[in-house]
């Protein structure tokens, strides 16, 4: 499989995983904890800072920033649609210049930016699972592979 047509399916996968949270959050305000309002928040806040680093372009928020559901929402689409821009426009090895908290600069390869996002995005899903858990929430099932089996795409 060519890697551009790997990547874009799976940014498909994080924005697919992303609205299930989002909708679950909706479905069951009155359960759902702040904190994992937060770390989606944060999760979508650090995809939009990596697609702002990768285009050189200055982020619009921090990474923790709280947002509402709806806000998130709009962010995720707006992620997802920049992130397939730059897999559009960009070369996966072409190598990108960016900075960590104003240290010094670095420089890596669009492909490698951008798995930095799937993996972040993973991680911090797991922590809204331990937290979905501990406020009385099922955690949906947003492994990769059950994804690929159970035919969740969205374009």
């Amino acid at each position: 499989m060519e890697m551009i047509v790997f990547f874009k399916e799976l940014f498909d996968y994080v924005f697919t995983q992303n609205q299930r949270i989002i909708q679950q959050l909706r479905d069951q305000p009155d359960k759902a904890s702040e904190r994992s309002q937060l770390l989606l928040s944060h999760i979508v806040n650090a995809h939009h800072i990596w697609n702002a680093k990768i285009i050189q372009s200055t982020p619009l928020m921090k990474p923790w920033d709280l947002h509402s559901l709806e806000k998130v929402d709009s962010m995720d689409r707006e992620n997802l649609e920049n992130t397939r821009a730059i897999l559009s426009e960009m070369e996966l090895d072409q190598e990108v210049p960016y900075r960590l908290r104003g240290r010094k600069t670095f420089h890596h390869p669009v492909g490698d930016l951008l798995f930095q996002v799937v993996n972040h995005t993973a991680y911090h899903r797991g922590q809204i699972a331990t937290e979905f858990r501990k406020c009385g929430m099922e955690p949906i099932m947003s492994e990769y592979i059950v994804h690929k089996m159970t035919g969740n795409k969205k374009k």
